[in-house]
């Protein structure tokens, strides 16, 4: 009996402790039926306009976010550069591209709360069959299509996919990404957003059509004619005609009204025009709309946000949206690709990964910094503080040589990191080095991110060429002479910036500002140096590349088995992009203040290096750090091996002394950075450091 009376129920699946999942005999290996009418839902969001807008922007937005796939390490998470699930995402099919999947997938969230992904397994692509693992295709299912049939376990569940009443395909719930809403009244499918919106979208419509009706009808209101004497049927007939005939359509609004009997009188029976409207009721009907898909009226046009449309509202509007919205969307998304698509392409270095989209480049999160940049602007123009103070000061990041002062030319200046000095200059110890690239190392961690995505993009491009039999190929084959241009325009940004910031901060420490000018024959020669030794990093990948190809070759590995050891080489891992990037950067450093020092005739420098580095190579016995060189020779060997942090310092010839050293007048505090001009031991005003002047060199 309790069977029969659950028989009445809606689609539900029981659970228990320490039990399967089930659902009630009759329910298994029927197909439930959905919350309504789908199709239906689909084509209320497309007729109704406000709807539609809403639908859109969501659609839109989520399509902007590009997939992360992203594994925890030492500091949380570590996006995975080379990542088949993202470029599975980026590229679902032959048909879709990354950015329409993921708008079509919100459109389907949006209308109908459930979203169906197809895991094909196989391709009609033979390059897809190769390149991706177990899942070759993602496809999207209509989800008016889909009815799930339950089976004993929720794993058991299949996917019939009915087109015009015909089942085209029944799919395993492995074989399936089903995203919903929450739906409390039922297990399988999610709540559309429309389905609570009937109403409220019916009044939107109603609305609508009552104004095409009223102005399609002369915009006259329903009312009563009266006459003083009872017309005949005729009469009546004929008053009724003539008014209809005189009055009805948009292009007779202005004729003028003769009423064709004796005393007659027309009464109004309906709105007065300007009540014909409603706004209230429409506001009202709008906002709930917007409610409903998270999007602030503003965003969308509708007439209740418009009315309080400013800039600034504007912009509230868009970080709520962005935070409230689409940030809890993205990341359920995410946790369902999580669950049931990353077990595709899971590895072992894949424990505890997970699916995230990218929010940083949404303008609307990020941090409005304006009040920030007009207090540091307002701390730059006293004079007291370097740019990159002022930049920390508000809590900003610091800029490329920016340890520079601005001041109006009727005050004192004074130089920041190594100071014009008429008698001597002192150079910044060992353990100041550090501080002394943070610059450089800046720009290394960009020129980092953007070589190693190169030496990704480089190795699809191998495996790329690889022959699809397994006859063996040539290195020069895969690795063609235009990789050396395109490795050489992927590093000349950064070497040129780096150069241009060794060049300024030159300038800055002999006391002479002149431009980075291309025009320069110092400048010309110095951007020349660029792809010196970008020939050597590619015959290096070369090397690795022929190596893989024997061993390939020895083992008997598949296409598939050689195009996967060539991705894992080092020459395309991050370490060698951090290494290249690096090296090249203090070279260009270090040979653009060199570039700059030569203009003021300096013939020597100090240099500062690691501790234990040697001159032209690390294990070198001539120690470099601290040591003093000729400005040839410096130019020589600019770093001793690759990594290497060595800097450099101008020395002023007039700085010697008769007996053979190099005494300082003048020297800064080593932690506040504020210059001290006594000799001898002194305390550092500022932070109260006492600082020991000595005398340093021979």
């Amino acid at each position: 009996m309790n069977d029969v009376m659950q028989g009445w129920g809606g689609p539900i699946r029981f659970s228990r402790k320490s039990a399967y999942e089930f659902v009630p005999t009759w329910q298994r290996g029927m197909a439930q039926p959905t919350d309504g009418d789908l199709a239906n839902f689909m084509k209320e969001g497309y007729t109704n306009s406000l709807i539609y807008a809403c639908i859109r922007e969501v659609a839109t937005s989520f399509a902007e976010l590009p997939p992360l796939h992203l594994r925890p390490d030492e500091s949380g998470f570590a996006k995975v550069t080379d990542s088949q699930l993202v470029a599975l995402l980026e590229n679902p099919s032959e048909n879709m591209d990354g950015n329409e999947f993921r708008s079509t997938f919100a459109t389907y969230a949006q209308t109908t709360g459930n979203v169906y992904i197809q895991k094909v397994r196989r391709s009609e692509s033979r390059d897809r069959n190769a390149f991706f693992g177990s899942v070759k295709e993602l496809g999207l299912v209509r989800p008016d299509y889909v009815q799930i049939v339950p089976g004993v376990r929720r794993a058991d569940d299949i996917f019939e996919i009915k087109v015009n009443g015909v089942v085209v395909a029944r799919l395993p719930r492995a074989d399936v990404v089903h995203w919903k809403t929450p739906n409390p009244l039922n297990d399988f499918y999610g709540q559309s957003p429309i389905a609570t919106l009937i109403k409220e979208g019916n009044l939107d419509i109603r609305m609508t059509e009552f104004d095409l009706a009223f102005f399609q009808n002369a915009g006259v209101p329903m009312g009563l004619l009266k006459t003083a004497s009872k017309p005949s049927p005729d009469e009546l007939k004929e008053i009724k005609g003539a008014f209809r005939r005189m009055f009805s359509g948009v292009k007779k609004w202005f004729e003028i009204m003769v009423l064709p009997a004796k005393e007659a009188e027309f009464q109004q029976l309906g709105l007065p025009v300007k009540d014909m409207e409603m706004p209230h009721t429409r506001e009202l009907v709008e906002s709930r709309i917007c409610a409903v898909f998270g999007v602030p009226p503003i965003l969308v046009g509708a007439l209740v946000g418009l009315m309080r449309a400013t800039y600034a509202n504007y912009e509230l509007a868009q970080r709520s949206f962005w935070s409230e919205t689409m940030h809890p969307f993205a990341d359920s998304v995410a946790s369902v690709l999580t669950r049931e698509l990353l077990p595709e392409v899971r590895t072992t270095a894949d424990r505890g990964a997970r699916v995230s989209f990218d929010l940083s480049g949404v303008q609307a999160l990020q941090e409005d910094n304006t009040a920030k940049l007009e207090t540091a602007a307002k701390l730059i123009q006293t004079g007291g503080f370097t740019v990159n103070e002022a930049l920390d000061f508000v809590a900003l990041p610091q800029v490329d040589a920016g340890d520079f002062y601005v001041r109006q030319i009727n005050q004192m200046i004074e130089q920041p990191v190594t100071a014009r000095l008429s008698r001597a200059m002192l150079l910044p110890s060992t353990k100041e080095l550090g501080n002394r690239n943070v610059p450089r190392e800046r720009l290394a961690e960009r020129a980092t991110e953007a070589l190693a995505e190169f030496f990704v993009e480089q190795s699809g491009r191998v495996v790329g060429r690889l022959p699809k039999s397994r006859k063996a190929p040539d290195v020069g084959d895969l690795l063609p002479p235009e990789e050396e241009r395109r490795l050489l325009e992927a590093l000349r940004v950064f070497w040129h910036e780096a150069a241009q910031a060794g060049w300024s901060v030159g300038g800055l420490e002999v006391g002479e500002i002149t431009p980075f000018d291309p025009i320069d024959p110092a400048v010309r020669r110095l951007l020349e140096d660029a792809g010196e030794r970008v020939g050597g990093i590619s015959q290096e990948t070369r090397r690795q590349l022929q190596n893989s190809l024997v061993m390939a070759r020895e083992q008997g590995l598949s296409v598939r088995q050689t195009a996967n050891l060539i991705r894992d080489l080092p020459a395309f891992g991050k370490a060698r992009a951090e290494t290249i990037a690096r090296t090249e950067l203090a070279i260009a450093d270090n040979k653009g203040a060199v570039a700059r020092y030569r203009q003021a005739g300096i013939k020597q420098v100090q240099v500062w290096d690691g501790p234990e580095c040697g001159w032209t190579s690390h294990d070198d016995v001539d120690h470099a750090d601290g040591s003093i060189r000729d400005i040839d020779d410096f130019e020589s060997y600019p770093v001793a091996h690759p990594r290497c942090v060595r800097s450099r310092g101008p020395v002023i010839e007039d700085s010697l002394a008769g007996n053979g050293h190099r005494e300082v007048k003048e020297m800064r505090c080593p932690s506040c950075r504020k210059l001290l001009v006594r000799n001898g031991a002194v305390k550092c005003d500022r932070c109260k450091e006492e600082v020991a002047i000595t005398k340093v060199g021979s």
